[in-house]
């Protein structure tokens, strides 16, 4: 197995995807997934008191998954 992708690490983030072994023993992606990690942490810290309508949370994740459906295709 090569180096996790972006999407990899993603559904890692999101509580998806599990944590490949590969990352047992590579540095490397160690240090990657350790860095998300801690900027996922600082990003619901920093904004944990923002709170947008249900709506626009809506919205936001419907373009955020369209565009994440549109770029696959495109690169896939």
């Amino acid at each position: 197995m090569g180096h996790l992708t972006e999407d990899c690490f993603e559904d890692i983030l999101w509580g998806g995807g599990a944590i490949p072994e590969h990352v047992d023993w590579c540095v490397r992606c160690r240090a990657r997934l350790q860095e998300k990690y801690a900027l996922a942490h600082l990003m619901r810290r920093t904004f944990s008191s923002v709170h947008a309508d249900p709506g626009l949370a809506g919205r936001i994740l419907a373009q955020l998954v369209a565009v994440r459906s549109r770029t696959a295709v495109t690169t896939g």
